[in-house]
């Protein structure tokens, strides 16, 4: 089993863009969704918007991109 990967690019100071890959099939983007959600609540204390920019469920690219405000 291959772990999945992470890269951000885009970084401001409100926003960057998170570059997810895995060899597993499925949505797993969701779970990146809630983890991301969860640990800026628990840790930190705020909120995080998540949308999906673009990956593999519409053919756009070969892993999924996030937009993390």
């Amino acid at each position: 089993m291959h772990p999945p990967a992470f890269r951000c690019t885009d970084v401001t100071s409100t926003s960057l863009q998170l570059h997810y890959s895995s060899s597993r099939g499925g949505p797993l983007w969701a779970l990146v969704v809630g983890a991301l959600r969860g640990l800026a609540a628990h840790y930190w204390g705020f909120e995080v918007r998540v949308a999906l920019l673009r990956g593999r469920h519409d053919g756009t690219d070969d892993h999924e991109v996030l937009l993390v405000e």
